[in-house]
């Protein structure tokens, strides 16, 4: 209140008071009972102010958390001033809580504002500038009204007029010196409050209000000063937070890739050459050196320890070369884990510097390689086979288009001999010549069919067999090929031990096995012994061959007493194309096609070998019943015949042979090495003959389409069909031609008269 309102009051106080003192007693009651009222609305005005601004405070952080507990226990709390009817703190999209005391619990906030019995206060509640609610609250006047009627007594308003002269001195002073300047900073303090820290301070005053004053206004300063280093240092801390949060986003990405992959990452710490630290491993590290990493960070030496003795000296050479030179590092080199085994890496290395270019660290990845090491070893390997296989299949064509001719060649011999054999009496010595030529013929003739079975894949037949005739006919052989040096020594224990097996792989076996051992003994000379006994293996000798099953069995050993075989190749001797011999000097597929031979037999081969002494190769055959017949080789009675027969062969020798043969037997034969002729003769005279006997593979017209067009001509008329070897035919596919026989040559005497007379007996 200013001066000229003070003065106004007290000359119209004055003036009533001379007029009538009565009235000056109403009047001073009157306004002490309204200064009264208005003081205590105004206080009340005032409290709910300071509730308003406390709970604008108090509940801001929890609006802004969604705390609704706090708040609800909050408004409890409010409920202890006598005066609040009313409290609601609401936000724009729902009202948190509203309580109302009991006597007005049906009223409503409209009927609250529109009564003047009541104060009504809406208050913003912000959060770090942020409206986050408002809360409502609302006072009674009653209790105050109850106050100041039951007070209006006389005495008390006549206190109340000294009171109010004390007070009305009070008032000027309090106005003039401390209410004007403290109103004055209050106001400054709400803008200060509300952010405004440019606000105008009365800082004029020398009393201890001025002095307030400035210091509230340098307090102000201050503030502004630290509000605006916070703001300095949230703004800082920000950006360090997002860096940081970057930088734990790099590593976790890197973490993944790293610790997620079968490459090898490595970090060394190089600063000094003399002690290498190393900085990082990843995952991979473990699972590739089967140490633990935490055991590499302290003894990095494990690393250099690990290397391959052949690669160590290179691996770390080159490495400090690349951190010396600042060159490139790239290699590949072997490690040895703890469990002795061998691992091949590849590694390639990066060099790191600091700002002023000094090498300080060292990164790289690595691999390991073992995999495709040995994958391209492999693949060497198939390669060389297939150049082998290759090779092979070159020999099969090759066989296959000499053995027509090799064929007709000991056709020629076998025949020649067979008719010579009979025109020589038993006692005379060139019989015995003879018949090793028909011997070694027939054996020559199944070599090249087991040679041609091996080019088709085929499978020859077993038959039983004394196995101890057949190692003494393949050692008659060798005998004239291996070196006098090289004593032959046979042991048979059993000379009538039968198997059922194909007589010529048995032969092909024991060549092999005994033609290199007489090459292991070529240099020096020694012994070559063979030995044949029967087994039992039972309960006390399956330990010594756990292969097999019980049962009676033939052992056949060769052993020689040369260089031996080397421990670390042993277990390769067996494999297709694996020689220890020089170039050109074999094919590594002897001792395979062994191991395949006896395998096929049911058998197992074992080998014994002590280097510089010998080595000893037992072969385990199953042995047959010996009540068994093998069949009857000995000669038999010809069959013989007077029939009409046409031979037809493109090998003059052959059809000579062929003819004296047939001629010997009993036969009228008319030959022709031309079946162009041969055909033309047939059809000039078909009932001339009774008999047809053509070879396959001819010049103009092969032995198949001759049949043809023979049948055509005589249909049911018997024919033989001879072949030397032919891709094109098999005994099957020349039936269904229309052929009774197949024979395949050389012709041995023995089986052309037995053919011959069986297929003009099955046609009568």
């Amino acid at each position: 209140m200013g001066k000229i309102q003070f003065n106004s009051i007290r000359q119209q106080f004055t003036t009533w008071l001379i007029v009538v003192i009565a009235l000056i007693l109403f009047i001073f009651s009157f306004f002490l009972i309204r200064y009264n009222t208005q003081s205590a609305k105004m206080e009340l005005s005032r409290q709910l102010i300071n509730i308003s601004n406390i709970a604008k405070i108090s509940l801001s952080t929890a609006l802004w958390q969604y705390n609704h507990d706090y708040v609800s226990d909050y408004i409890d709390s409010l409920f202890l001033y006598d005066d609040i009817v009313l409290v609601s703190v609401f936000t724009e999209k729902s009202t948190v809580k509203t309580i109302t005391r009991p006597a007005f619990k049906d009223k409503s906030i409209h009927y609250f504002t529109q009564s003047s019995n009541f104060i009504f206060k809406e208050t913003q509640i912000d959060f770090n500038e942020i409206t986050v609610g408002k809360i409502i609250i609302i006072m009674s006047y009653d209790r105050i009204n109850h106050l100041i009627s039951r007070n209006s007594s006389l005495a008390i308003f006549l206190l109340c007029l000294i009171i109010l002269a004390i007070f009305i001195t009070i008032y000027l002073l309090l106005e003039n010196y401390i209410f004007r300047p403290v109103h004055k900073l209050e106001a400054s303090a709400r803008l200060i409050a509300a952010g405004d820290l440019d606000a105008d301070i009365d800082t004029a005053s020398k009393d201890e209000i001025g002095n307030l004053a400035k210091t509230f206004h340098q307090m102000m300063l201050n503030i502004k000063s630290i509000t605006t280093s916070r703001d300095e240092l949230n703004h800082e801390v920000h950006e360090r937070q997002k860096a940081q949060k970057a930088l734990e986003d790099s590593n976790e990405r890197f973490l993944q890739l790293a610790n997620n992959t079968s490459d090898l990452f490595w970090l060394f710490d190089v600063s000094d050459f003399n002690a290498i630290k190393v900085l990082y491993l990843n995952a991979s590290f473990e699972t590739i050196w089967h140490q633990k990493i935490e055991e590499v960070y302290k003894a990095p030496e494990i690393l250099r320890n690990s290397l391959h003795p052949d690669d160590k000296k290179p691996v770390m050479g080159s490495f400090m070369d690349f951190i010396k030179t600042k060159g490139e590092f790239q290699t590949e080199f072997r490690i040895i884990l703890p469990d002795t085994s061998i691992r091949y890496l590849w590694a390639r290395g990066n060099l790191i510097f600091d700002k002023n270019q000094k090498l300080i660290r060292v990164a790289g990845i690595g691999r390991d390689i073992t995999e495709q090491f040995y994958a391209q070893k492999e693949k060497e390997k198939l390669k060389d086979q297939l150049q082998h296989a290759h090779k092979m299949e070159a020999v099969g064509t090759l066989a296959g288009g000499i053995a027509h001719d090799f064929n007709n060649i000991l056709g020629i011999i076998i025949g020649n001999a067979e008719l010579a054999i009979d025109d020589v009496p038993k006692q005379n010595p060139a019989r015995l010549s003879l018949e090793e030529i028909i011997t070694a013929s027939r054996r020559a003739k199944d070599v090249v069919w087991q040679l041609l079975s091996f080019s088709r894949k085929s499978e020859r037949k077993k038959e039983p067999v004394v196995m101890s005739a057949i190692l003494k006919e393949s050692l008659s052989l060798l005998r004239s090929s291996i070196p006098k040096t090289i004593d032959i020594q046979l042991n048979l224990s059993d000379t009538d031990s039968q198997m059922m097996a194909d007589d010529t792989q048995i032969h092909q076996v024991i060549i092999n096995l005994c033609t290199n051992a007489a090459h292991a003994m070529a240099e020096q000379g020694g012994r070559l012994e063979v030995n044949l006994e029967d087994i039992e293996i039972d309960l006390n000798t399956l330990t010594q061959y756990p292969s097999l099953s019980f049962g009676n069995y033939i052992k056949l050993s060769v052993s020689d007493t040369g260089h031996g075989i080397d421990p670390d190749i042993k277990d390769r001797i067996f494999d297709p194309y694996f020689t220890t011999k020089a170039m050109g000097k074999g094919t590594g597929m002897g001792l395979a096609v062994v191991h395949g031979i006896v395998k096929n037999h049911g058998g197992e081969i074992f080998v014994k070998s002590v280097p510089f002494k010998g080595t000893v190769f037992e072969i385990i055959f199953p042995a047959i019943s010996k009540e068994i017949i093998i069949k009857d080789k000995a000669d038999k009675l010809i069959p013989k015949g007077n029939e009409r027969i046409l031979l037809v062969d493109d090998e003059e020798s052959l059809v000579a042979i062929g003819k004296r043969m047939l001629t010997r037997f009993g036969y009228t034969v008319e030959t022709h090495t031309n079946p162009m002729e041969a055909l033309n003769q047939f059809m000039q005279a078909p009932d001339k003959f009774d008999l047809v006997i053509t070879d396959m593979t001819m010049p103009e017209m092969t032995g198949d389409n001759l049949i043809k067009e023979i049948l055509k001509i005589k249909p049911g008329l018997p024919v033989i069909l001879c072949t030397g070897y032919s891709e094109k035919i098999t005994e099957q596919s020349a039936i269904q031609i229309g052929a009774k026989r197949y024979l395949e040559k050389p012709l041995n005497l023995q089986e052309l008269a037995t053919m011959v007379r069986e297929t003009l007996d099955e046609t009568q």
